[in-house]
């Protein structure tokens, strides 16, 4: 089989959830002898190589405008059809690159089978209108998560049968030594992009209302930084909350094995990777109880309502209760072995496979 996937962004080491997924996804593809053309803007980074990966890049500069990317799409799907014949394509933003796909299908290639992935909804104008007007033109609609098909299906009136939920994947490593968890330091982590929709600054109130009993790490970046700043500076917790910025992997995992805590108060979530990955490394998982977390974390972890009492109580009571903390650990490692890409994979090859 041969797709086309046109990308606005793809990167090996992206710290956006859906890049990494993309990756992954495409990569894997390409180990199981599918032929993957990739289409990406002329600065992207893409360091993986394989002989099943075909990687096309802008030739100028891309103005940032994210929706215009759409008529290279639409141009290079003409160009790269000819040369590969690919069998359909799969759109990894329905936003960025799926008006594209579609106009070409309906402009040049009406029998071309279009797959869009949807992490998640996001509460934009312009993005709601693209899906009331694209979202019956999807051949096959794939999400990370039954309350993601659930709220496509209740907001845009889709059939059941036309989405398929394929859970994402993580990266396992070894088992962990149970004895080097309860040695660790009171530290929790957050990890993720800084916009409002993560709910950083609930984190800081949390951490105030600890009385100085756990220093938080914060990896990741984005917009909202300087507010968070300013809000810990406000708090007198510069001491008590680092932001870390954006880290290697490496960098992330050392920090990952001195801490107890993994704390996530999204407001909304089609997946959640970020805690799926702290759980495989042992960390106690106290999240938001909203979005896909409840059905994504499960018994592996905590999920609350977002009221800063009652999680500093939790994480407070935890610290109190070795045995506890030791149990939530080993749970976490068990929900997170229930996530792997090489499953995650053949079900979306099984999805395309049946849809071209």
């Amino acid at each position: 089989m041969i797709i086309f996937s046109p990308q606005y962004g793809l990167q090996d080491d992206s710290h956006a959830g859906g890049e990494f997924y993309d990756f992954m996804t495409l990569t894997g593809l390409a180990e199981r002898g599918h032929k993957i053309v990739i289409l990406v803007p002329y600065k992207n980074k893409l360091k993986y190589r394989h002989e099943n990966l075909f990687v096309h890049k802008l030739p100028i500069p891309l103005i940032h405008v994210s929706y215009l990317y759409n008529i290279w799409v639409f141009i290079y799907a003409i160009i790269l059809h000819r040369k590969y014949n690919f069998d359909l394509i799969r759109v990894h933003s329905p936003y960025y690159t799926g008006l594209g796909a579609l106009l070409y299908k309906k402009l040049c290639n009406r029998a071309m089978k279009v797959v869009a992935t949807y992490h998640h909804l996001e509460k934009r104008f312009v993005w709601n209108v693209i899906d009331s007007l694209a979202m019956s033109s999807w051949d096959k609609i794939v999400t990370g998560s039954e309350y993601t098909k659930n709220n496509l299906i209740n907001s845009f009136h889709c059939e059941a049968g036309d989405i398929e939920v394929i859970y994402h994947g993580i990266i396992h490593y070894p088992d962990l030594n149970m004895k080097d968890l309860l040695q660790r330091q009171n530290i929790a982590v957050f990890c993720g992009r800084l916009i409002p929709r993560k709910n950083v600054l609930f984190l800081v109130d949390v951490v105030r209302k600890m009385n100085d009993l756990i220093t938080l790490y914060i990896i990741g970046g984005g917009p909202d930084r300087e507010k968070i700043e300013d809000e810990i500076v406000r708090s007198k917790l510069s001491d008590k909350i680092i932001l870390c910025g954006g880290l290697s992997e490496e960098e992330k995992n050392n920090i990952y094995d001195k801490s107890k805590f993994f704390l996530f108060p999204s407001l909304d979530e089609g997946f959640g990777l970020a805690p799926i990955e702290a759980m495989e490394r042992g960390l106690a998982v106290v999240s938001s109880n909203l979005g896909a977390l409840q059905e994504v974390v499960g018994s592996g972890g905590v999920c609350l309502p977002l009221d800063s009492d009652t999680w500093s109580k939790k994480i407070k009571y935890l610290i109190d209760t070795p045995t506890k903390l030791e149990e939530m650990s080993l749970l976490s490692k068990e929900r997170a072995s229930f996530f792997t890409w090489s499953k995650s994979v053949e079900t979306f090859e099984k999805v395309l496979l049946m849809t071209r």
